[in-house]
């Protein structure tokens, strides 16, 4: 097991860009209608709302609420992704059980599909025009999580979204989740149980194995001790997931131990991890993505509340069976950190901040902060999630 390395480069505090007036609203019909733009989507929780930046210069182009469910008092959108090649972006409403889609070009409403129990994260086939939909984990006070061990299919080849299959795993909350195209196979992690499934999209088996060798237990107990939060498609046949661990009591003694945050590498053939990363329990490994441009994966590091500087984000770059830390940077701006997704080029990443509601353009080559804008006027009500940038104007 590899420890975390003395790379971290001290974040100094850099003075929070403000575009324009308040959060730098300004319409894309006007100002853009002569020039492209990159746009951003990030997901506004505690707002209801996914609010569409330009990447460029982190000025919003608009705001789409989410209150499409009468009757409903919140929805809660949670994670957003993007399908540029058939021209829609898709989000998850935690708290009313909606899948929605949306019209890339205008960003209005294209379709709903009910899904229940806490639908999380998404992976994307563009060339089969399918999604498969995760569940969400305990969040606390905020929610209770999902109960339900599946992974729903999701159709939108007909341009409406059609749940057209459902697969069980052996453990609640399978959160983590992502696409192996190569070999036809969903990969999915629990949050709560510590168990890592395989899903062949063709035969339909499911393939599980313990991710926690230290104190393994059967799939349907939820230990929570490493508390897997996404993993990432990395080549065909590895998965990179990350875990975020952090303190955990014992049930039994009430003993609390400080667990050490975690990135694996995983062969999905074999269902056997090949190498892990180790970062202090503080840390807490959150989203990540992989780069479209190297072998390099960026790993949020959400952090911990009570311990000073310990949010940050992580670069990892994996070759064959070997993860490399290549640096880590903090700073004492980063509170919570959640979202994250990458430019085509790699020459940013976006974050969000889900305790004080900033989003952050970062250099992908140190991690430095390039540039931020307050989410809303009232902070504390955005509950910053997930974020997903175009790849292409």
């Amino acid at each position: 097991m590899k420890i975390e390395r003395q790379l971290v480069k001290t974040g100094i505090g850099i003075m929070i860009l403000l575009l324009g007036s308040g959060c730098g609203i300004f319409d894309a019909d006007s100002s853009h209608q002569n020039g492209s733009f990159t746009k951003l989507y990030v997901t506004l929780q505690g707002l209801d709302q996914v609010a569409v930046y330009d990447a460029e210069n982190l000025g919003l182009i608009r705001t789409v609420d989410t209150d499409f469910t009468p009757g409903e008092s919140v929805n809660t959108p949670h994670f957003v992704i993007i399908d540029e090649d058939n021209g829609f972006w898709f989000v998850t409403l935690i708290a009313s059980g909606y899948v929605a889609m949306y019209d890339l070009g205008a960003d209005m409403l294209v379709d709903t599909v009910q899904v229940g129990d806490s639908p999380a994260l998404m992976a994307l086939d563009p060339l089969q025009k399918r999604l498969f939909c995760s569940r969400m984990m305990p969040m606390g006070g905020m929610m209770t999580g999902a109960v339900s061990q599946v992974i729903q299919e999701i159709d939108y080849s007909q341009g409406s979204l059609q749940l057209v299959g459902e697969f069980s795993v052996n453990s609640p909350a399978p959160h983590g989740i992502t696409i192996d195209p190569a070999t036809g196979v969903i990969v999915t992690t629990s949050n709560t149980a510590d168990w890592i499934y395989k899903i062949d999209l063709t035969s339909g088996i499911v393939t599980g194995a313990v991710m926690d060798g230290q104190a393994s237990a059967p799939p349907y107990v939820e230990i929570q001790r490493l508390k897997s939060i996404q993993c990432v498609t990395v080549a065909p046949g590895k998965i990179i997931a990350a875990c975020s661990a952090g303190i955990w009591m014992d049930p039994y003694s009430g003993t609390e131990t400080q667990i050490p945050g975690i990135v694996q590498l995983w062969d999905t053939p074999t269902m056997t991890s090949t190498d892990t990363l180790q970062f202090n329990w503080h840390s807490r490994p959150w989203h990540a993505v992989k780069s479209p441009a190297s072998d390099n994966v960026f790993i949020v590091l959400s952090g911990d509340g009570q311990v000073g500087s310990s949010a940050g984000i992580a670069c990892v770059r994996y070759d064959q069976d070997e993860l490399h830390l290549e640096w880590i940077f903090r700073s004492p701006e980063f509170h919570t950190l959640h979202g994250i997704d990458i430019s085509a080029d790699e020459s940013r990443v976006y974050i969000t901040s889900r305790s004080n509601g900033i989003l952050y353009a970062l250099n992908a080559q140190t991690g430095e902060i390039i540039s931020s804008v307050w989410l809303s006027d009232n902070p504390d009500m955005v509950l910053a999630g997930g974020v997903a940038v175009m790849k292409n104007n």
